[in-house]
């Protein structure tokens, strides 16, 4: 429950510098365990085009506007939601090569991963959530849950809910999660008005106070061993999110205002 309620500790991870940033004096970007120098140049090839980019005091510039994450900049470039570290290759400074920026990514994280595969699954993931603008401050986790929002309530702020991504060798999952039947029980008076906002029926498990009651949408599109369906699988879980955070967060909202 700590790990779905956000609870679990961080995962400590190396910066790796890539170049040495001569003659560059400015704030270099950093992320994910890669760090650029002020001055790197990127590029990327999209449509039969070339298109330029440029690390700018700790920002991606792209055709003038700064942008925090390579997913931004691409979706800038191209309109929809890409891999941005896929999607861009850059120059080192003081080198000739152009490397894909994907290939600066720490291989520490995933040596250190429980499952390198899993590991890979999430940390792709973020980058294309991070390009809607979607927790683009979450950590890579290394477990089969990525925590995406917890609703806290009462005197301490303890946590009275949380919604999560939960993925499986061959199947995904986007859940709520509650130790709090009276919670759940107050969600389930609003069960076809939540379902209807949704699009699709839902699953609803009760459990005991003190025991995770839960409602979920499971989706047998694939896993994380389907790694050639990645895309798809991705694209279907963040759809599905917006949708069951949306049909959830207005309701979640009124329990918390009778709480305080």
């Amino acid at each position: 429950m700590r790990q779905l309620l956000g609870l679990e500790p961080v995962t400590s991870t190396e910066r790796q510098s890539v170049g040495t940033g001569s003659g560059s004096f400015g704030i270099p970007w950093s992320s994910k365990g890669v760090n650029l120098p002020h001055g790197t140049k990127l590029r990327a090839e999209y449509g039969g085009r070339s298109y330029n980019a440029r690390i700018e005091n700790g920002a991606i510039v792209y055709d003038g506007r700064s942008y925090k994450s390579p997913s931004a900049a691409a979706n800038a470039v191209t309109g929809k939601s890409v891999n941005g570290w896929a999607f861009w290759g850059c120059q080192p400074t003081g080198k000739n090569d152009w490397v894909q920026m994907s290939k600066f990514r720490s291989e520490r994280q995933e040596i250190s991963a429980p499952n390198p595969q899993r590991f890979k699954f999430w940390d792709n993931f973020l980058a294309l959530a991070e390009g809607r603008d979607l927790y683009a401050d979450q950590k890579t986790p290394t477990r089969d849950s990525l925590y995406v929002r917890k609703w806290r309530g009462g005197i301490k702020r303890d946590p009275v809910a949380a919604i999560a991504y939960v993925i499986n060798q061959h199947s995904s999952r986007v859940a709520f999660y509650t130790t709090r039947t009276e919670v759940y029980d107050e969600l389930h008076k609003h069960k076809q008005e939540i379902e209807s906002a949704f699009g699709e029926p839902l699953l609803w498990t009760r459990r005991e106070s003190g025991l995770i009651s839960r409602i979920a949408y499971d989706m047998s599109i694939g896993g994380y061993e389907d790694e050639a369906d990645w895309d798809a699988i991705q694209a279907a879980m963040i759809d599905a999110m917006l949708r069951f955070e949306n049909a959830l967060s207005p309701h979640i909202a009124n329990i918390l205002s009778r709480r305080q």
